[in-house]
């Protein structure tokens, strides 16, 4: 709901989620909105009270002119501010328990998520698209911005 709410807001103000060009970030969201949250009745009953979403995910994301900007670094967009501090309560503690309970070759393992102990099966994924990303932020020109900015989230230690 958070999320859908920072969507809602995001997209009143520019085209995309993280600006006025689209983002493999904006093909996330829509994969998941058009695949399973919004074809899904309840979800999509839920989804339903955030107009702005609907109609980007329905027709207003795919009417991109080859034009626009993204957000500069360290600031973004307030959707991906909103993203990215919620990364440090739900994504870290799981990629890094993930990446944990792999290397010793456990099945299964726990996660502190928002308070609560969480267990889950042990993934590969998770762990080869967490070390993507870090190699990815290693090759950007703006590495020192983007290492400030994932210090102010508090998620420098997931990326390094």
């Amino acid at each position: 709901m958070r999320l859908l709410h920072a969507a809602e807001a995001q997209l009143k103000e520019s085209a995309y989620l993280l600006g006025d060009r689209p983002t493999a970030l904006d093909c996330i969201v829509l994969g998941g909105l058009r695949a399973h949250t919004y074809m899904d009745p309840d979800p999509k009953k839920v989804v339903s009270n955030f107009p702005t979403v609907v109609e980007w995910a329905e027709s207003r994301a795919d009417q991109w002119d080859g034009t626009g900007e993204l957000a500069s670094l360290p600031d973004s967009t307030p959707f991906a501010q909103h993203l990215l501090s919620e990364m440090a309560a739900t994504y870290a503690p799981y990629v890094l328990a993930n990446r944990e309970s792999k290397a010793v070759g456990a099945r299964a393992f726990h996660a502190n998520i928002y308070g609560e102990e969480v267990s889950y099966l042990t993934r590969s994924y998770p762990e080869i698209s967490r070390q993507m990303i870090v190699k990815r932020i290693a090759a950007l020109e703006t590495q020192d911005q983007m290492g400030a900015l994932l210090k102010k989230y508090d998620l420098s230690h997931v990326f390094s």
